[in-house]
């Protein structure tokens, strides 16, 4: 089972998700899982606002260098408009850095039989103490998956032993990623690096891959942070914005 994190730096119908305490998600009512997507609260290192503004001001910093090793298996620079879910249409204007577990030589077996396997693309001029940070919250959000997922299976009625087979090693090729989205107005423009005249975009419309993703918004004051995150609501058929909320995790 594999997990995919988000990490933004930054957007529809009147509704918002709702917002669920980890401790209550495993007795919560059917009808806060409809739509898909929900705000959980009270869940420990990810849900402490200052922890999440250190994870995305590290996220910055990945800019601030020379060195910018392109993606390669998953791992590395994704350069702004080299991502797109449909990209005939759609030019997203927007850079990212993607990353995962840490691996050793103990799992070089493992690894080469797996395409989400592979090693990190640190930049050479990280600073030590910001990859101790995007790697500690790699960690963390893995540590959350788990439960998460762990509580949705055994609602589904799985037993203890079928569950853990199922996650598994599932952080194993799971992926953290962050994404910077420049501003500006949404419309045509041919001056998006040669892609000709197509809509520019943050994203995309697109459904993740994996079983779960967990989003962290950033929502610092000091940054032009509104949002932009759009989810698809299957119950009522119709886009929902949904805005930063300090203290928890989308």
């Amino acid at each position: 089972m594999s997990f995919l994190f988000i990490l933004t730096i930054c957007s529809v119908a009147t509704s918002a998700p709702p917002i669920v305490s980890l401790a209550n998600l495993e007795s919560a009512d059917a009808n806060v899982f409809a739509s898909g997507m929900m705000k959980l609260s009270a869940c420990g290192y990810l849900c402490d606002a200052a922890n999440v503004r250190s994870v995305i001001n590290a996220g910055r910093r990945l800019w601030e260098v020379d060195d910018q090793p392109p993606m390669i298996g998953n791992r590395g620079y994704i350069k702004i408009g080299g991502e797109s879910g449909v990209k005939v249409k759609f030019f997203e204007q927007k850079r990212g850095f993607s990353f995962g577990f840490e691996h050793d030589d103990e799992h070089d077996d493992f690894r080469s039989s797996n395409i989400m396997e592979n090693d990190n693309r640190w930049s050479s001029e990280i600073s030590a103490s910001d990859k101790q940070i995007l790697t500690t919250s790699f960690a963390e959000l893995s540590d959350l998956s788990e439960k998460v997922g762990t509580i949705l299976l055994r609602r589904l009625g799985l037993d203890a032993d079928t569950i853990r087979a199922i996650i598994g090693d599932g952080r194993r090729i799971s992926l953290a990623r962050i994404f910077h989205y420049f501003g500006g107005d949404v419309g045509s423009s041919s001056n998006n690096n040669g892609d000709g005249d197509k809509e520019i975009t943050g994203s995309s419309p697109h459904t993740d891959w994996g079983f779960l993703t967990i989003v962290l918004e950033s929502d610092d004051e000091n940054y032009d942070t509104n949002g932009g995150l759009q989810f698809f609501d299957d119950s009522t058929s119709a886009w929902v914005h949904t805005t930063p909320s300090p203290g928890t995790v989308t």
